[in-house]
């Protein structure tokens, strides 16, 4: 019997040992479990977000956001940059205009060959404002004396001392058959730098030189070829655009249809004019002056 109280306070003992094991086991535990807590989010045990995330605004501000209505304007649409051609300040050829009477003359000076010269000698202009002799030509002009109303000189110097407003010349004609054209428009070019030099003021207008009539064409000496003629006004019109100076188109008012002179408006030898002619020629003049 002492045996079994014995036996049965030692299992006694015994399990109660064994329960304070494991009652101080489960202190230890909860203690740590605390301690662990102190350092450790809800978030981070339970794996998930509690509270949504919060950034801040990378736009604009709200105000910002609510902003008057803007008005758009229509523009005219670009256009395209283009190289522009325009027309010498010249307008060559000189168009048609209201008519002048006979008093603008006075300002003028005509230079020329034996054809100006007939402006003079049938007293279509006065003769002082004519600059011209016969056998005149471009190679010439600047070395051979003409008369003028302050003696014998050249077409230069007597131009120098009138100082006109309007200078006319019409050279060519007396040439066009033995000199080339590319030599006869740089004598011409010059002859225009010339006056341009002296008299900045004067205004410079180049004539155009006439046709001749159909027997001149085919003369045994010195024919001239009114296709020779037109390529010459050509160039004329091409160098006065260059040197910005003024052309007239005096041969489109005596040319006939077939492209030459008529017989009855020309002298005898088919080239020079008779009287009436320089009134026609005068007449466009007048008619197609520079403003």
């Amino acid at each position: 019997m002492a045996d079994y109280y014995t036996t049965k306070k030692r299992k006694k003992r015994s399990g109660y040992r064994i329960g304070i094991v494991i009652f101080g086991s489960l202190l230890i535990f909860l203690g740590s479990f605390v301690m662990y807590m102190r350092d450790t989010t809800l978030e981070d045990y339970l794996g998930i977000e509690t509270t949504p995330s919060v950034t801040e605004p990378t736009g604009p501000d709200v105000t910002e956001l609510v902003t008057e209505p803007t008005t758009v304007q229509s523009q005219e649409p670009e256009l395209p940059v283009t190289s522009e051609v325009t027309e010498p300040s010249a307008g060559n050829p000189v168009g048609e205009s209201e008519a002048v009477d006979d008093s603008y003359f006075d300002n003028c000076v005509f230079v020329g060959d034996s054809i100006t010269y007939g402006l003079g000698s049938y007293n279509k202009v006065s003769a002082k404002n004519v600059y011209a002799s016969v056998g005149m030509n471009i190679s010439k002009i600047d070395t051979t004396t003409v008369e003028t109303e302050f003696g014998e000189m050249t077409v230069i110097e007597a131009l120098k001392l009138k100082k006109p407003q309007y200078v006319y010349i019409m050279l060519g004609s007396n040439g066009i058959y033995w000199l080339s054209n590319d030599a006869m428009i740089k004598m011409y070019s010059s002859f225009i730098d010339e006056i341009k030099a002296e008299l900045p003021q004067t205004e410079i207008i180049v004539l155009s030189i006439p046709p001749v009539t159909a027997d001149r064409e085919v003369a045994s000496e010195s024919p001239i070829k009114n296709s020779d003629i037109d390529s010459y006004n050509d160039e004329l019109l091409k160098m006065a655009n260059d040197k910005n100076v003024h052309f007239v188109d005096t041969h489109s008012c005596l040319v006939n249809s077939e492209g030459k002179l008529d017989t009855d408006m020309a002298a005898g030898d088919g080239y020079h004019f008779q009287a009436d002619t320089y009134d026609i020629f005068l007449n466009y003049i007048k008619t197609h002056t520079v403003k």
